[in-house]
């Protein structure tokens, strides 16, 4: 049976194969899959060529004698008729055929107000000479052969899953992935998954959206549902440049960053910052990062999508210690807002949060590596506080019983931030207490996942999350008080990552990394230093003032030792217990830093100061208020053989010594204990 684009299964009527070929077809001396009232053959269309039906010199009688020629088109509009066409329903099979294939497979070439590319020129380059409104004709047309066809029709690049399953797996994406990449419009998708070919859709999108949704299924996974499978065809369509829509594009690229077979220390062509950059790119050659036309039809949809690029870029920046490939000092887009969606809902504002705290976790790794001036982390830290503060009422967590999986993964990279932001390696001989709350906080969160068996459904950035959540749990060996808990939120990291380790390979690293740092720690001697050497001062606990306070197990602990000890916060002589936190007075949170912004003087040291509080207060409630957090509070025990090894199973992975980022942060981490 032919592989050629439009087969749908077993032909039959109007959809059998024509045993009249084209003219181009039977020159090259190759199969035609001509059918008659579908317009070109396949052939035609990749070529982009007219599609002219072969007249034979001996008339046969059982083939379709009165087949009406196609007239060749134009050069300005090569595929325009394939467009006015419309196609009978077609026959559900194994595999369907997109009926943007025949609809819509090649949309004409010209260049309209949504892709025409941006040159900045003019900013630099005065007069006319600068000016190009409009391309110098068409671009060239590039070649493609019988070989790059064979290879599309090889890996059923043009076909889609029986509908049952590809409806799973698009309502896998609508639930999962889609409010952290809104970046699909919900009517051209619904478009494309019907047989409605008047207007068609994007063939390119379409596959990419079933990259995202077949690799986070909430439930068994379904039949026909590969993602590599899928993530195969999504590449090559890719390159071989069919998409007309540069938005299409890249929205596509955006999508096809959920396959992520591979962590960061590989090099890869397949991996999410491949295809970061390659959007990225591609983006900026359409003025992606300008702000749009406001009378544009697509102004909305470029917004949500120029915002998707960014905060994925600072993800990926802080958990990988890389460049980032978008500098705001190079934008003028605004921010986006709910009018940017089809709908002012929860998962609008999401979004929005969403984009601002990726944004100040982006800033952490700047401010940290030198990139901004001294008082670079004061000022992240008050992003910080600003951003919980200024949350909508949807996004809050008022206590850990109303459960939101979404708002929770929000809330993980809020944790995330501060545990970098105030971890190994800060400034001074205590340690910090905020990364030892926020560690907590993210092992109870990720209780509550295994618990509902929602791992599945996170992207592997929450990877990321448990590393760094790892290293304050590890911190706390040197306070015995801690550490019974501390053992049982390890524990809680360790199986979060075993079993997302099933489904995203990076996993498995991080694991055998943990597990040897675990296992380290546990063989050295625990002292028993009091709570008092921790930094306890308010700055530290103004970042949980609105997290509730079951959340956090850790927090009830270091407020009776500290309450029963009687410290004075205004008192102690080290300076340790400060009176004051550089953190008051928040104000709405700025993503777009100044120009001079590495200049010291916009970073200068704030000079007000909070009132003098008990640290009861300043951990948001007293110690009488909360129950005892004891291993029945947990899905495990403290039982040594319930700590996660490695697992066979999993693979050989790599050597510790490999990981020098995480490593490294151990040895700083090791220095706070001597």
């Amino acid at each position: 049976m032919s592989l050629s684009p439009v087969h749908t299964g077993e032909a039959t009527g109007s959809a059998r194969r024509s045993r009249q070929a084209c003219i181009a077809c039977h020159r090259r001396k190759v199969r035609c899959d001509l059918v008659r009232g579908q317009g070109p053959c396949s052939n035609c269309r990749f070529q982009r060529i007219a599609c002219t039906p072969h007249k034979r010199k001996r008339r046969d009688l059982t083939c379709f004698n009165e087949l009406p020629a196609v007239e060749a088109p134009n050069n300005a509009s090569l595929i325009k008729p394939i467009e006015d066409r419309t196609l009978p329903p077609m026959p559900e099979a194994a595999t369907e055929r997109s009926p943007a294939t025949t609809a819509k497979y090649g949309n004409s070439c010209s260049p309209t107000s949504e892709n025409l590319a941006y040159v900045g020129r003019p900013e630099y380059l005065p007069g006319e000479f600068a000016a190009e409104r409009e391309p110098d004709g068409d671009p060239p047309k590039t070649s493609r052969g019988d070989a790059e066809m064979t290879y599309l029709q090889s890996l059923k690049a043009f076909d889609f899953p029986p509908r049952p399953v590809r409806d799973g797996l698009i309502d896998n994406f609508l639930q999962i992935c889609s409010p952290w990449m809104p970046v699909v419009e919900i009517e051209d998708l619904k478009l494309q998954n019907t047989h409605d070919s008047t207007r068609g859709g994007s063939l390119l999108l379409t596959q990419a959206v079933l990259v995202a949704g077949s690799r986070v299924q909430p439930t068994a996974r379904l039949p026909n549902s590969d993602c590599a499978t899928f993530y195969n065809k999504a590449k090559a369509l890719f390159f071989a440049d069919l998409e007309p829509d540069p938005l299409n594009t890249i929205s596509a690229l955006c999508l096809i960053q959920w396959y992520n077979p591979s962590g960061p220390e590989h090099v890869s062509i397949h991996s999410g910052g491949f295809w970061l950059r390659i959007a990225v790119g591609l983006g900026f050659q359409i003025g992606l990062h300008r702000e749009p036309d406001p009378k544009s039809a697509k102004c909305k949809l470029r917004r949500r999508l120029f915002w998707t690029l960014f905060a994925r870029d600072c993800l990926l920046s802080i958990a990988q210690g890389r460049p980032r490939a978008i500098s705001l000092v190079d934008c003028n887009i605004s921010l986006p807002t709910v009018a940017d969606f089809p709908q002012d809902n929860k998962n609008a504002r999401l979004f929005i949060a969403y984009v601002e705290i990726c944004s100040i976790l982006g800033q952490c790794g700047k401010a940290l590596s030198g990139g901004y001036s001294h008082w670079a982390p004061v000022e992240v830290g008050r992003n910080l506080q600003r951003w919980i503060s200024h949350l909508p009422e949807c996004l809050k967590l008022n206590n850990a019983l109303d459960y939101d999986f979404k708002v929770r993964q929000l809330y993980l990279i809020y944790f995330t931030a501060i545990s970098i932001l105030y971890g190994p390696g800060r400034p001074g001989n205590c340690t910090p207490v905020a990364p030892i709350l926020a560690s907590s906080c993210v092992a109870r969160i990720f209780e509550d996942f295994l618990a509902r068996d929602q791992l599945r459904c996170l992207a592997p950035m929450t990877i990321f999350y448990l590393r760094v959540a790892a290293l304050p749990q590890l911190c706390c060996f040197n306070f015995s008080s801690l550490w019974d808990v501390s053992k049982l939120e390890l524990s809680v990291i360790q199986k979060s990552l075993h079993e997302m380790a099933k489904t995203w390979h990076s996993a498995r690293r991080a694991l055998r990394i943990l597990t040897s740092l675990v296992d380290a720690v546990r063989r050295g001697q625990e002292t028993h230093r009091p709570l008092r050497d921790l930094d306890l001062s308010p700055e530290q606990f103004s970042f949980f003032e609105m997290v509730p306070a079951d959340l956090c197990p850790k927090r009830h602990i270091i407020d009776a030792a500290v309450d029963a000890a009687r410290v004075n916060l205004q008192e102690e002589p080290d300076g340790r217990l400060q009176s004051g936190s550089v953190l008051a007075n928040p104000n709405p949170v700025t993503l777009r830093p100044d120009p001079t912004a590495v200049c010291d003087s916009t970073m200068r040291e704030p000079t007000t100061a909070a009132p003098p509080r008990s640290l009861s207060t300043a951990l948001g409630a007293s110690s009488g208020d909360m129950p005892e957090y004891t291993a029945g509070d947990s899905l495990f025990t403290r039982d040594s053989d319930d700590w996660v090894g490695v697992d066979e199973g999993l693979g050989p992975g790599l050597g510790l010594d490999d990981d020098d980022f995480f490593m490294s942060l151990h040895e700083r981490l090791l220095q706070d204990f001597r």
